[in-house]
């Protein structure tokens, strides 16, 4: 015969606390932003260009210009930014579902 069901009420666990298994906060998360730059090209027509598709799908995009340590003149074109990991995910599905590979970059925000 089991004793169980009258031991049970009378017994009580205290489970000892365990550092590891606290929620911590993730810390930082609001220290960086996400921009995505979905192509560099010699000609600005063709960043344009580029620019114009991605509007088509609802992104609305940037170009900017840089020059290289050799003098090179590149046009950018680049979204964002981007603080939400949704919002970026979402991003990236319609700008492959353009045959366009993206790059992301984690950009720190100034202080």
């Amino acid at each position: 015969r089991f004793n169980f069901y009258d031991i049970l009420p009378e017994s009580t666990v205290t489970a000892p606390k365990v550092e590891e298994y606290r929620f911590k906060q993730k810390s930082g998360s609001e220290d960086y932003f996400y921009v995505i730059q979905t192509g560099s090209f010699k000609n600005r027509a063709d960043a344009e260009r580029q620019k114009a598709t991605i509007a088509f799908k609802g992104l609305k995009a940037n170009i900017e210009t840089v020059t290289n340590d050799k003098g090179t003149v590149w046009h950018r074109v680049k979204t964002g930014p981007f603080t939400n990991r949704s919002k970026l995910n979402s991003a990236l599905d319609k700008l492959v579902s353009l045959n366009i590979q993206p790059l992301v970059k984690k950009v720190k925000k100034d202080s």
